[in-house]
């Protein structure tokens, strides 16, 4: 890829989009955090995009704010430390056994470095399923599924415990229809909520019936 994203035009479009209410004020995101993660195999995304990302995030957020990952030789995946396909090779489930917990690493970069390293397993039994149906306003070629997941650690059930709401989108082909539940089970982030007080929610899409999904281009 030459040249790659223009920052400046991107960042003089969010201004504008702000001005007339399209979205929310850009400052809202000035006390953000912001966790980037690109693997040093990725044949999908050029290291230009993610570097351009990171420049865009900038202009709005301290620099402090914003951690990175580049030095990872991973194919374009979410990294795991035992878990998918060879780290440096693409293809299903899309999570890569890289011996790098990049769940940990975005968790930490989000909540903080006390965070405590999987101090617990998951418990299989705290990943349920809820009908996403209730929040589809109007059914469409892009929407959510009929099912989605949320992992709630038992501790979070007791009103007297603080609990944070992670929510956490899985990639293109990592649908129940392409994959079933791999993502919400082994991407790695419930081993942290278990023991961080932390419930994850795993919106489930469905497959684009416009959309050519190309994983291996």
């Amino acid at each position: 890829m030459e040249g790659g994203p223009e920052v400046g035009k991107l960042v003089d479009l969010t201004y504008s989009d702000a001005e007339l209410k399209y979205i929310d004020h850009p400052s809202n995101m000035k006390d953000d955090k912001v966790f980037i993660y690109w693997g040093l195999s990725d044949s999908q995304v050029d290291s230009i995009v993610v570097r351009s990302l990171q420049a865009y995030y900038s202009y709005f957020i301290a620099a402090n704010n914003i951690q990175t990952e580049y030095s990872i030789d991973s194919e374009h995946c979410i990294p795991t430390v035992n878990y998918g396909e060879v780290c440096t090779e693409k293809g299903p489930p899309y999570l890569g056994n890289c011996n790098y917990d990049g769940a940990g690493a975005a968790l930490k970069a989000l909540y903080g470095t006390d965070m405590r390293i999987r101090a617990s397993a998951q418990d299989a039994s705290r990943l349920f399923s809820f009908a996403q149906s209730n929040y589809i306003a109007t059914p469409s070629l892009f929407s959510l599924d009929d099912i989605g997941y949320v992992y709630i650690p038992s501790s979070c059930e007791d009103r007297r415990t603080v609990c944070s709401l992670h929510i956490s989108f899985h990639g293109c082909t990592q649908t129940l229809s392409d994959m079933g539940t791999v993502y919400a089970v082994h991407a790695g982030f419930n081993e942290w909520a278990e023991s961080n007080n932390i419930i994850v929610l795993y919106p489930y899409e469905i497959r684009s019936k416009l959309v050519h999904y190309d994983p291996e281009g």
